[in-house]
């Protein structure tokens, strides 16, 4: 996931992002795309498994929000999440330092197209 937080931040020259796990939203809206809306039915498993595993409800935390700051002017590839959680009593719990995470892949890019004659140029190299 910290790849593609990292690749959609760049590429949108966004630096912050925040994921709404419950209502299964992302803002800014030009950073919603398919492969972070889709880790987003993990991460709600991730809550309720915890949840449970923990003597709770599912229904029991009523906001799940992760909010990333990527260095986008810089070359680091790091990436901090601010997790916010409220409860049904509407407890908050943060964390204040973040969590750092580093993008694995250095020049990720999934949507990097080859040309056609750049595709054409490669099976003619491959065959002599």
């Amino acid at each position: 996931m910290a790849d593609w937080i990292n690749f959609i931040a760049r590429d949108k020259n966004v630096g912050k992002i925040t994921i709404d796990v419950l209502n299964k939203r992302i803002e800014p809206k030009v950073t919603e795309i398919k492969p972070l809306l889709a880790y987003l039915d993990k991460l709600k498993g991730i809550v309720n498994k915890e949840l449970e595993n923990n003597g709770f409800e599912r229904d029991f935390i009523k906001k799940a929000v992760l909010n990333f700051e990527i260095p986008i002017e810089s070359k680091v590839r790091t990436i901090t999440c601010y997790p916010e959680l409220t409860d049904e009593n509407g407890k908050k719990y943060n964390v204040k330092n973040g969590i750092v995470e580093t993008a694995y892949e250095v020049n990720f890019n999934p949507v990097q197209k080859l040309s056609k004659v750049g595709f054409i140029k490669r099976i003619k190299s491959l065959f002599g």
